[in-house]
């Protein structure tokens, strides 16, 4: 089957933006879950957020 370039560009372009999105969401995920496991073990949310990347309040949304 024939893809014209400008198509198979815009779709190699489509799914490497995709992939890049979906490493972006897993680094969160993960950050948000060491966040969980150090606020269980008594971590202080400031400690965590320095640590993290993450803002204090996102951390103590993870409360929850």
């Amino acid at each position: 089957m024939f893809i014209p370039f400008f198509e198979r560009d815009y779709l190699e372009k489509t799914k490497m933006e995709a992939r890049q999105e979906g490493r972006i969401e897993g680094m969160q995920e993960g950050r948000q879950e060491m966040a969980k496991n150090l606020l269980a073990d008594g971590v202080p949310p400031e400690i965590i957020a320095k640590s993290s990347g993450l803002s204090v309040e996102q951390v103590r949304s993870l409360v929850h």
